[in-house]
């Protein structure tokens, strides 16, 4: 495979930028591959940044497993002490995923027999039909698709595999066509949790995905020795896309874009995307997560190939989408290190706020809600804001009035401008309701010391 052209960068150490991307690689199938790992990390002068950026990526599973080999091989007592402290940190990730995909085929199995048909979506399908390393990230959940007349079907088998359904945490309804799936389904043990879907989006989102047409370009697979279907190639790219979280954008997240692009097989019909995201009015994300992705890892080895998609995607963005997607994918070194789960934080005190009935924990999610989206720390104007300017008077100029805007921007992409605004509504009267009747005079149980409380720490 030829160098991802980071050398070439006018950022600072170019060999580290070089290493990591290489190692987020699906697959090193040859061993000239392998040897230029061992090439590029024998350039590497300061391991200490290498190994932040790793972390800061969330890209620890793969970077260890690629890395591995190497140890002893003489890179020094920094390499190893690192590759230990990565080791420990990485342990949970590891355990947590392998329990999910050993899960995975005891559930497609009893499906199967079921006549339930499935589509794995996301990083469980990935793992076994791209990555040579299946355990290649820590994975929070496993996402099926179902059919919606087969959902019932579906979370009985579930139930019988000894998960239990959070809808007390999450949503009351179980199946609703208003919906897109269900509540999260959570094994005894807690190491394992299924989404279970029967849409690829919510409602409330401006994508138009028609689901059954999806299903009619279904493709058979074996995952982990289990029967299963798979989404096109083309649509799982699409998918990976419109999902991809505005500010979270680094390693983890694009590296499945850029590696389904580059060792799918079949390989992507790149005229097919265009008519798709046509059809799913998906131009914005598309063009954004495509780019992004481009600039760390080329996405075909023909650029002319990309240079076309790119330029019959770009009139059909918004002008916002435009300046964000090319203000990060001009800096590699800046987009390797802006990746942010700041807007993730903020759902998840949402979510304690909406699912708590201690008042004390309750209140003080509601207050933190707000907090965040209005008093970013300096480290997140600078994520987010993308912002290189160090003057004091700049960065709060820009945190108190600009990074605001963007995050609200960011939560209305996921959860619909309609609905931020219902959502924001209704936890004011939530609130309101909660203090006249004097629901603080109960003694309930908080959210985080419940059984529940294992969950909430593994969302990001």
């Amino acid at each position: 495979m030829p160098a991802l052209n980071h050398l070439n960068s006018q950022d600072v150490d170019p060999w580290i930028r070089e290493l990591i991307c290489y190692i987020s690689l699906a697959r090193l199938d040859s061993e000239a591959e392998k040897k230029n790992v061992q090439t590029l990390a024998k350039n590497i002068q300061d391991w200490t940044s290498f190994f932040d950026l790793v972390e800061f990526n969330a890209v620890g599973v793969i970077a260890y497993c690629r890395l591995h080999d190497l140890r002893g091989t003489g890179l020094g007592f920094l390499f190893e002490s690192r590759m230990e402290i990565l080791n420990q940190r990485i342990e949970p990730a590891l355990d947590r995923s392998k329990k999910q995909l050993q899960m995975l085929p005891q559930i497609l199995d009893e499906m199967s027999k079921r006549g339930i048909e499935v589509i794995v979506l996301k990083g469980a399908l990935l793992a076994f039909t791209l990555y040579d390393h299946p355990v290649y990230k820590k994975m929070n959940d496993l996402d099926l698709l179902v059919k919606f007349d087969q959902a019932p079907q579906a979370a009985e088998v579930l139930r019988d595999l000894g998960f239990q359904r959070l809808d007390s945490i999450f949503v009351k309804t179980e199946f609703s066509e208003q919906t897109h799936h269900s509540p999260p389904y959570i094994h005894w043990d807690h190491q394992c949790v299924v989404g279970l879907h029967w849409g690829l989006h919510s409602k409330r989102l401006p994508w138009r995905i028609n689901t059954e047409e999806v299903w009619e370009r279904k493709v058979p697979c074996t995952l982990n020795g289990a029967p299963a279907y798979r989404m096109s190639w083309e649509d799982n790219l699409l998918h990976l896309c419109i999902h991809l979280p505005f500010y979270k954008t680094g390693l983890r997240e694009l590296a499945d874009i850029f590696n389904l692009a580059r060792y799918c097989n079949p390989g992507i019909n790149w005229d097919s995307v265009l008519v798709r995201a046509k059809e799913w009015n998906a131009y914005d994300p598309v063009y954004r997560s495509l780019t992004l992705a481009h600039a760390l890892v080329p996405l075909h080895q023909n650029a002319s190939v990309l240079d076309r998609v790119f330029r019959e995607l770009r009139p059909f963005c918004a002008r916002f989408c435009l300046s964000e997607t090319h203000r990060r994918a001009g800096s590699i070194e800046r987009l390797l290190r802006s990746r942010s789960t700041y807007v993730a934080k903020i759902e998840k005190s949402c979510l304690v706020f909406r699912c708590s009935d201690n008042y004390l924990e309750k209140t003080s999610a509601w207050f933190k809600t707000w907090s965040l989206t209005f008093l970013p720390p300096p480290s997140e104007i600078v994520r987010i804001g993308f912002i290189t300017s160090k003057n004091p008077i700049a960065l709060f100029l820009v945190g108190r009035f600009w990074v605001p805007f963007l995050i609200l921007r960011a939560l209305a992409k996921e959860h619909g401008v309609l609905g931020l605004i219902w959502i924001t509504l209704d936890n004011i009267r939530i609130q309101w309701v909660n203090t006249v009747t004097l629901s603080f005079l109960k003694r309930s149980p908080r959210l985080r010391q419940s059984k529940f409380g294992k969950l909430l720490e593994v969302l990001e």
